[in-house]
């Protein structure tokens, strides 16, 4: 081989198709555990308790505390997600009590895993050196947008599913084999679009000397999936209810989500053009916004260098590959369906959550086919610029206070101090709110109840139908506060850039809390204005009612 094909020699022993089988040395697996035990440690420090205005975050976790408190999902409130995420984070609750604090151990120790399974994969096949330098440009731009570092069902998912993957690489017995498959099945419970790689896998199974292995494979997906059916059995959660249970769920989301919801791949809220500013007549700015852009679309580009490269290369010679073609096409075919489970939503942020699969695959390609000079400023390129993304998270932490909430100590960046300040001064636990049209994170920080049976009403994707239960459930029960996002038609197509021949609010709803509550703060940092119930007596209550 050339020197741009010799691979990775210089950290650890380069593996060929000859010697390799699929298993794997201790020393690897012990650097990837203190690897995570690092990652976690880190972010527990930083994100643990700091307050994040994430509208998915709070759809978790209030989903997880109905839940606890008797409450089933889809039959007494509308779920936004399969019931794995729930069901994960109720655990959580139960054994480490409600609070902020509590609320991200998973969502974190999920980006942790994935920061090690990164490193454990660079380190097998281009070496130590490399999977080091991989994970710290990882971690440094991946974990600086504190909104993607919050609990999400995909986090349950991706990370499960890249957990099976390796699993998989590593190779075993037939109870080794099942244990993959169980692991798989949490990610199937979480986001069920996920059994694409539970069907990667399988093909991979039977396409290769480890037919032997379909059925403890397929057992445990199986043992993983059934109990959780029969509890949503039992509990009547598949059929029954106002919502059509779960399978009403699913019918209701195959029918509205896409449309609303998808997005062009890469998609960036605001565009990346706009971020790039080509009007801009300072060069030397533009310098500065070019690479910090790349890395930023580095979710979006990984896929690309990982299926290009990893394609062509094994369409070559067997000896040019550090694994077997069959574990090569393998590979291939589980960054095919992270792609796939993404849909129809697969911008940047989403994209996100399968990252560190396809960075660590487009690493151990070009470090095995990149010219050895190029290696190393790539490298450097990235390291430098990842610099930005840790001065931008030091900046946070620095301006960060601690606030004594109901959920616990925490900490609030300077920009939302004074909005945290108005709003707990106001809302008080077991005060009855609902955030219009989505944002429970409110909820869960104050520990407010909301009385409806809606999480969260999106424009769009939930019509004429949820607009009017909705009415109804805040005619019935009068929430002492509402807290409303006012959003303009380009606010709601920057998010939702599918969604443009769709409604962007809802009117009746609207005319309904003007009526019935006075604005009593704005919250202008948040985006949301704080209203109260008003005192109406006679006439006006009636008229209120209807």
């Amino acid at each position: 081989m050339t020197a741009a094909t010799a691979g990775p020699e210089a950290a650890v022993e380069p593996t060929s198709t000859s010697t390799w089988r699929g298993s794997t040395r201790p020393a690897e697996w012990l650097w990837a555990a203190a690897v995570f035990l690092l990652a976690f440690g880190l972010l527990m420090s930083v994100q643990g308790n700091l307050f994040v205005p994430a509208s998915d975050e709070g759809l978790t976790l209030e989903g997880a505390e109905r839940l606890l408190d008797g409450q089933r999902p889809y039959v007494d409130f509308f779920g936004h997600a399969s019931p794995g995420a729930y069901l994960y984070q109720a655990l959580v609750f139960r054994l480490g009590g409600r609070s902020l604090w509590t609320s991200r151990i998973l969502a974190l120790a999920y980006q942790s895993l994935q920061i090690a399974l990164l490193f454990w994969i660079v380190a097998r096949w281009a070496g130590q050196r490399a999977a080091c330098c991989t994970a710290w440009i990882y971690t440094a731009i991946e974990t600086a947008d504190t909104i993607q570092l919050t609990a999400h069902h995909r986090w349950d998912s991706s990370t499960l599913g890249l957990l099976s993957i390796v699993m998989s690489l590593a190779d075993g017995g037939p109870w080794w084999w099942a244990t993959v498959g169980l692991v798989a099945s949490g990610a199937v419970i979480a986001t069920p679009t996920a059994g694409l790689i539970v069907l990667a896998t399988l093909g991979w199974l039977l396409f290769s000397k480890r037919i032997r292995f379909v059925l403890p494979y397929l057992a445990g997906v199986a043992t993983g999936i059934s109990p959780v059916l029969v509890w949503m059995w039992t509990q009547g959660l598949l059929t029954t209810g106002r919502y059509g249970g779960y399978l009403g769920f699913l019918t209701f989301m195959k029918s509205n989500y896409a449309e609303p919801n998808a997005t062009p791949y890469g998609y960036l809220g605001g565009g990346w053009l706009n971020l790039l500013d080509l009007k801009d007549p300072n060069l030397a700015g533009l310098l500065v916004r070019v690479p910090i852009v790349l890395c930023l679309a580095l979710p979006a580009l990984a896929p690309i260098v990982a299926l290009a490269g990893w394609i062509w290369w094994t369409r070559g010679a067997d000896r040019d590959l550090p694994v077997p073609k069959q574990t090569a096409w393998y590979l291939i075919a589980c960054q095919f369906a992270m792609l796939a489970y993404s849909l129809p939503r697969i911008d940047v942020s989403h994209l996100a959550y399968t990252s560190s699969f396809s960075v660590a695959l487009a690493t151990v390609w070009m470090t095995w086919r990149l010219p050895r000079k190029v290696i190393p400023a790539v490298a450097l390129f990235f390291i430098f610029w990842s610099l930005a993304f840790v001065y931008q998270r030091v900046h946070i932490e620095t301006g960060a206070q601690r606030f004594d909430t109901p959920a616990g100590p925490v900490m609030v960046a300077s920009a939302h101090q004074p909005d945290i300040k108005t709003l707990l001064a106001n809302v008080h636990p077991g005060d009855t709110m609902f955030a219009y049209p989505f944002m429970p994170t409110f909820g869960f920080l104050t520990q407010a109840r909301n009385p409806t049976s809606f999480m969260f009403i999106q424009p769009g994707m939930m019509k004429d139908p949820e607009e009017q239960a909705l009415l109804a459930d805040l005619q019935r029960t009068r929430p002492s506060w509402i807290l409303w996002f006012r959003s303009t038609r380009e606010q709601f197509l920057q998010a939702f850039p599918g969604a443009a021949g769709l409604a962007y609010h809802y009117p009746h709803t609207e005319a309904w809390i003007e009526v019935n509550y006075h604005m009593k703060s704005r919250l202008p940092a948040l985006a949301y204005d704080l209203w109260e119930l008003r005192v109406l007596h006679g006439a006006n209550a009636l008229a209120s009612a209807r």
